[in-house]
């Protein structure tokens, strides 16, 4: 699914030139797709700056754990062959007892074919295999496997994130949001120092979508708002990084409305969010 055209894109910045000039990101004109977005969709920038969606990617070979979520797998190619996955593992128990929070766990291959051993997230924990299902982004440059998920993270239950450098073989998940006991959705990009997490938040409407973004001043991503508009609906979002350029997408219902539509927007990353911003 792409959302629009070059000329269309050239068009919408020219006319966005003036808006926004102090706030952090300058974002252009919000996009409509025909329909929504299916479950499991990835977000790209293309060379043209034109945001597009693409199918879930589904690997030759998974992991191979007998205790795994099925329906929280997700993988992600990281170029040349290699991969990356991540998935909630359902707790073992013997006999009558009552089964522990389930546990969050990613592995990489080089090859598509032989996977390393998995690596459990210390902290991260969730209640039942109807959980969200992680997100994944692999930092093409250096290796490193980026993780954002919602669950139980430091004592809260909330949107988290970490990161498996090649060669860890333990990591951490670390908060990224205050508290939410809503099951959320969550979406995760990287290129370079800069890492961005798009999450499903409560808005004054029902659910709606924040955005975080981290730089070379703050390793974890900061809270820089709602590219959603203010009270729009939006939930399942996605998100892309480009040179100086992000882009969020998510599914939009709005009143009188038969069908969900997938809405995008592209904005620059002139400066960073603020720790203390909260709209």
């Amino acid at each position: 699914m792409r959302f629009l055209s070059r000329a269309t894109v050239a068009t919408a910045c020219a006319a966005c030139m003036a808006c926004g000039a102090d706030a952090p990101i300058r974002w252009d004109p919000e996009v409509r797709g025909r329909g929504a977005m299916v479950p499991g969709a990835r977000m790209v920038l293309t060379e043209a700056g034109i945001p597009a969606v693409q199918v879930a990617f589904e690997p030759f070979r998974w992991p191979d754990d007998s205790l795994t979520c099925a329906s929280t797998r997700v993988a992600v190619p990281a170029g040349g062959g290699a991969q990356a996955a991540v998935w909630w593992r359902a707790s073992s128990h013997a006999g009558g007892a009552s089964p522990g929070p389930d546990t969050l766990f990613v592995a990489r291959t080089s090859d598509g074919m032989i996977w390393e051993p998995p690596v459990r997230v210390a902290g991260a924990a969730v209640r039942g295999c109807r959980s969200a299902p992680a997100a994944l982004a692999v930092d093409s440059a250096t290796g490193s496997v980026h993780i954002g998920f919602h669950g139980l993270v430091a004592g809260q239950v909330g949107v988290g994130v970490a990161r498996l450098d090649p060669g860890a073989v333990a990591i951490s998940g670390v908060a990224l949001v205050a508290p939410d006991h809503l099951r959320r959705l969550v979406a995760i990009a990287v290129r370079g120092d800069t890492v961005a997490v798009a999450h499903e938040a409560s808005g004054p409407d029902g659910v709606t979508v924040r955005l975080a973004i981290s730089g070379r001043k703050s390793q974890l991503p900061v809270d820089c708002g709602s590219p959603t508009g203010g009270s729009a609906r939006g939930f399942a979002p996605v998100v892309a990084l480009a040179s100086g350029r992000v882009a969020v997408g998510w599914n939009e219902a709005r009143r009188g409305d038969r069908m969900p539509a997938a809405v995008a927007r592209v904005g620059d990353i002139r400066r960073a969010c603020e720790p203390s911003r909260r709209e």
